[in-house]
């Protein structure tokens, strides 16, 4: 199964032991699901972890935050993260309302011909079902703890 998965799931996962989030992580490392991403949506979990983005997770130090962008880079470029598959979107494409910086993951899901996106954004959420992919399929945009539901059912 292909999926999307935006940069704050990502993030909740890496720094979130017990979590909906951290069991889809470990699912896109043990290759259960094909990891799709492009440049923007790795760019945006890098920052996130740069800037210590949200609230309840300790600080990340500089050399943590080199070491994990370290990992982050090389997991996607040399296969650590089996099947993840980084795509070059059309520019352009606006499903969001107001240049909302979540069609970043939307075009991601569209050009890999994605099964999945997954993000717990209300706003994005929105979109389950509502947008075709070039095959015909529809997108399906589930959060983290629908999409864990999907996954133990698949494995």
């Amino acid at each position: 199964m292909k999926a999307v998965i935006d940069a704050r799931v990502l993030f909740t996962g890496i720094f979130k032991e017990d979590s909906a989030e951290r069991s889809l992580v470990k699912a896109v490392e043990s290759g259960l699901i094909r990891f799709i991403y492009s440049a923007a949506t790795q760019n945006e979990l890098m920052v996130m972890i740069k800037n210590r983005a949200l609230e309840g997770h300790r600080a990340v130090t500089p050399s943590e935050f080199k070491q994990l962008a370290s990992l982050v880079e090389d997991a996607l470029k040399f296969g650590v993260v089996p099947d993840s598959v980084r795509v070059e979107p059309e520019p352009g494409g606006e499903w969001l309302a107001g240049d909302s910086p979540l069609n970043k993951y939307v075009a991601a899901a569209i050009a890999g011909g994605a099964d999945y996106l997954v993000s717990n954004e209300p706003e994005i959420r929105r979109l389950d079902e509502k947008i075709s992919l070039p095959d015909g399929r529809r997108l399906r945009v589930l959060g983290a703890r629908e999409f864990r539901r999907i996954l133990s059912k698949a494995g």
